[in-house]
């Protein structure tokens, strides 16, 4: 979560200067109460500064909307979301389909890199906290191991689902993703 502009910047900057390979972004903008996590200055560092240098942006359909600056509520839409995002200068997007009507009762993501891939997947009753930067860290790990994109996508989606068998309680509302527990 990079809550201002200022701290987007420093990111963008350190990123630059040690030229940080295969980076996955996870566009935290909004928590699930819909409390807002960045403000607008800062929105538009992540657009202009930080998402040209990554090699995967994961936004859900939510995040999709603000990136790109049309409703995110379809497949249909979330292609054309895509490519706005996709023209802010990263190498491929990722969006994740869980915010999206399920189609024969399966989450689908959407994968764009120039070329569209709809990866589905079983939806899950109740998602815990965390979920999205489990995904988008899991997607960097296999990228570090040296797998090629789309291949660490899948790998990470398998890990995810793994992890989602068994969320742990803490505190109370939504269970956490504790994916090594």
């Amino acid at each position: 979560m990079l809550a201002s502009a200022a701290v987007v910047r420093e990111v963008a900057r350190a990123i630059r200067k040690h030229e940080a390979p295969n980076l996955v972004i996870d566009p935290v903008i909004r928590a699930k109460d819909g409390t807002r996590l960045i403000d607008d200055d800062g929105l538009r560092a992540l657009k202009q500064e930080l998402l040209p240098l990554a090699c995967l942006v994961t936004p859900n359909a939510p995040e999709a909307t603000a990136l790109s600056g049309m409703p995110v509520r379809t497949l249909r839409q979330a292609r054309a979301a895509a490519e706005k995002i996709l023209a802010l200068g990263c190498s491929a997007v990722l969006i994740k389909g869980g915010h999206l009507p399920r189609i024969k009762g399966r989450v689908i993501d959407l994968y764009y890199d120039g070329r569209f891939r709809e990866i589905p997947r079983v939806a899950i009753p109740v998602a815990p906290h965390g979920t999205g930067c489990v995904l988008s860290a899991a997607i960097a790990a296999m990228l570090a191991r040296g797998l090629p994109l789309p291949a660490a996508i899948r790998e990470a989606r398998s890990f995810l689902q793994r992890a989602l068998r068994s969320p742990q309680a803490v505190g109370s509302g939504r269970p956490s993703l504790l994916p090594f527990s």
